[in-house]
């Protein structure tokens, strides 16, 4: 009987992983404002999946991190971002999360955000929708192309 739930156990775990997006590849972007350049990694971590969000054009970039387990968690200050928060989840195949915090430019405080992110594939392209404040209210989408 241990034997049977600890492979049931496995299984579980290993569907509730697979329940995320597949997003891994390098993508050319293009927003309303702007196109650039992201790579995104992802990887298992036990039963949850991990998403780092890179730009290839920055050595060393430690990257956005996205962890679908549903926790809350405080990130880093950086010169631009203090006070930052993320949460991450999986619904089917789309990958959720919000983030919270504050921009600085030159040391002085600009604007609080707080953003609610859905990625997800679309015949091929990778669909990232974006809603949130921050100085002004923001609704985009951009659509991510495989290079």
């Amino acid at each position: 009987m241990k034997r049977m739930t600890a492979i049931f156990a496995l299984l579980l775990l290993g569907v509730t992983a697979q329940a995320c997006p597949d997003l891994e590849g390098s993508y050319r972007c293009q927003s309303p404002s702007r196109s650039y350049d992201m790579v995104i990694a992802q990887e298992a971590v036990g039963e949850n999946m991990k998403y780092v969000f890179l730009d290839p054009h920055t050595p060393n970039d430690k990257g956005d991190v996205t962890i679908t387990d549903g926790v809350l968690r405080k990130e880093e200050n950086s010169a631009s971002v203090k006070n930052k928060t993320i949460k991450g989840w999986c619904e089917g195949e789309k990958l959720l999360d919000v983030r919270t915090g504050d921009y600085y430019m030159n040391g002085e405080y600009m604007s609080s955000f707080e953003l609610s992110s859905t990625f997800f594939r679309q015949e091929g392209n990778l669909i990232w929708k974006e809603e949130g404040t921050m100085t002004l209210p923001v609704n985009r989408q951009t659509v991510c192309r495989p290079r």
